[in-house]
């Protein structure tokens, strides 16, 4: 079987202005909260041009968002290396560069597995040059390795420091050397060189970020939009990747039981379908489509990876009750501690540190209050909830 994977982009939350003029704006996303007679019921998220989805259908009640990330690119600094080339002769620096998540012609090898590539040049020192003449040495053998027609590296000498920056946020800076040429090492050949340690260990290396969910990330990683343009229907004007635009993803598995199987066609089995949906939603739009989605879906959680998850449902009874609130972190960290606190409870409701929440007979119906629970684990981000009272 095939696993069906629907990636759309949310640019708006409104389609399509009226053809006609008359400026009406049609929502794009609408949550079935109470519904009218003979409409859907409640639970339902509708998503103009992409689907219907039902609360009782989403996979384990989850759905997973991912922020976008900018690119950065790589850089090194070599911090006034003049003290490592005190003696006269030959110099070789080395600056291996990796590419791990894309995969262009220039860095592959004939082990096709490694993509990669190593800037090698050699450089000379004489007698009596300066710190800084011996790092501009340096910095000319770079440049001379990096092809013209494809400026992949580039350089800065300031003073006496040398910054060399990647211009591809994929590429990353493994490991620089220094070298120096020794004609007396090898007695039966015509010298050696030998690793200069030091400068390994005076090295700076700033590590890349690979971009996630930019437009341009969309249109290399997606084809958006031009393997849409190709389909029977083609992408929308405002369904197109904006450029420079950062986008959140959101994504689920749909569990919907299939029908008309009778008979011998599906004995003791559950006939059904899951399939995989996308949204890439644009960063300016994301707190309305959480709002649209947390309507519809008061039972389904949006979990962000490295994150507390809250599980509780936002509301609490006047009837002195007390409730345990319950959260959990994704991914799972069982060794992990979950503190609870509010900053703006109502009169007559007490939260304790460990969760539990008692709202009294005298709390005022209505009243709204916000939750927070963090980890232990520094590494999660916290999670908040907003907490309504009702009648018990």
């Amino acid at each position: 079987m095939f696993t069906y994977t629907k990636e759309i982009i949310i640019n708006s939350m409104y389609a399509d202005q009226d053809a006609y003029g008359s400026g009406q704006q049609l929502p794009k996303i609408q949550s079935v909260i109470t519904p009218a007679p003979n409409t859907a019921p409640a639970g339902v998220l509708r998503i103009l041009r992409a689907g219907e989805y039902k609360q009782e259908n989403i996979q384990g009640a989850r759905i997973f968002k991912t922020p976008g990330v900018v690119g950065q690119t790589a850089t090194m600094l070599v911090p006034n290396a003049a003290g490592l080339m005190a003696t006269a002769g030959i110099y070789r620096v080395s600056i291996y560069i990796g590419m791990a998540h894309k995969y262009l012609g220039d860095f592959a090898h004939a082990n096709w597995y490694p993509f990669g590539k190593a800037l090698v040049a050699d450089f000379s020192v004489a007698d009596g040059m300066s710190a800084a003449e011996k790092m501009q040495q340096m910095t000319n053998a770079i440049n001379l390795t990096i092809p013209r027609n494809n400026i992949f590296a580039r350089t800065v000498l300031n003073g006496v420091d040398l910054s060399v920056y990647l211009t591809d946020p994929y590429a990353f800076i493994a490991r620089a050397t220094l070298e120096w040429y020794d004609p007396n090492e090898c007695n039966l050949c015509s010298g050696f060189y030998t690793e200069i340690p030091e400068f390994e260990n005076l090295v700076e290396i700033t590590r890349n970020v690979e971009p996630f969910a930019t437009a341009a990330w969309l249109v290399e990683n997606l084809r958006f939009p031009s393997y849409p343009n190709v389909r029977y229907a083609a992408l929308y004007a405002d369904e197109y990747p904006i450029a420079g635009q950062l986008y959140t993803m959101y994504s689920f598995a749909y569990d919907v039981e299939r029908t008309g199987y009778f008979g011998l066609n599906g004995v003791n089995e559950k006939m059904g379908a899951v399939t995989r949906h996308v949204y890439y939603v644009l960063n300016s739009e994301v707190a309305a489509f959480e709002a649209q989605v947390t309507a519809a879906f008061p039972n389904v959680a949006i979990v962000e990876n490295n994150t507390v998850m809250i599980t509780t449902a936002p509301t609490v009874a006047n009837d002195g009750v007390a409730i345990q609130l319950v959260a959990t972190t994704w991914p799972m960290d069982s060794s992990a501690t979950i503190t609870w606190a509010s900053a703006d409870l109502p009169a007559d409701v007490t939260l304790t540190s460990t969760g539990i929440l008692t709202a009294d007979p005298a709390a005022v119906v209505g009243a709204t209050f916000t939750v927070t629970a963090t980890s232990s684990n520094p590494d999660y981000k916290e999670a908040s909830i907003l907490m309504t009272v009702i009648a018990g």
